[in-house]
C-alpha cells in the first residue's frame, strides 16, 4: 500500500486524465486509506487558484467526490491509467453506469495494476 511518506513523485493537477487509476492517501467516509479508484471527471471549475478538479470513483462503486490540485497531491497518489472513455453528466447517471456494469473491466484493470504495484513494492523491500 501507498502512503505518504512513500509517495515520491507527487503528480502536478494538469497529469490527471479521465481513466487515472489513483490509490487513496486517507480515509474518505466508511472507505479506508489505501483504497483505489479512477477519475472519471476533470472539471475545468477552478478553486480560485486556476486548477482543473477531478472526481473520483472507488472499485466499490463509491464517489468519493472532487478534488482540487491541493487535495490531489495530500490525498491521491497515481498508480497508472486504464483506458476510459467516459462523459460525465450527473450523479445518479454515474450511480446507475456503474450498476450496469460500465465502469466494471476498468475497475477490475485498476485493483490489478494496483495488486501489481503493491506486490512490486513488497518485491523490492524484500530484495
Amino acid at each position: 500500500m501507498y502512503d505518504k511518506t512513500m509517495n515520491e513523485k507527487k503528480l502536478t493537477h494538469n497529469e490527471y486524465k479521465i481513466g487515472d487509476v489513483v490509490q487513496t492517501l486517507e480515509p474518505f467516509g466508511p472507505n479506508a486509506a489505501g483504497n483505489v479508484g479512477m477519475v472519471y471527471e476533470i472539471n475545468s471549475a477552478t478553486n480560485g487558484q486556476g486548477l482543473p478538479i477531478i472526481s473520483v470513483i472507488l472499485v466499490n462503486g463509491h464517489d468519493i467526490g472532487c478534488f482540487t490540485g491541493d487535495e490531489q497531491a495530500e490525498s491521491l497518489v497515481r498508480l497508472g491509467r486504464v483506458d476510459l472513455d467516459y462523459s460525465y453528466s450527473s450523479p445518479g447517471q454515474l450511480m446507475a453506469d456503474y450498476r450496469r456494469g460500465y465502469f466494471r473491466w476498468a475497475l477490475e484493470e485498476a485493483q490489478l495494476l494496483s495488486e501489481q504495484k503493491e506486490a512490486a513494492a513488497v518485491e523490492s523491500v524484500n530484495g
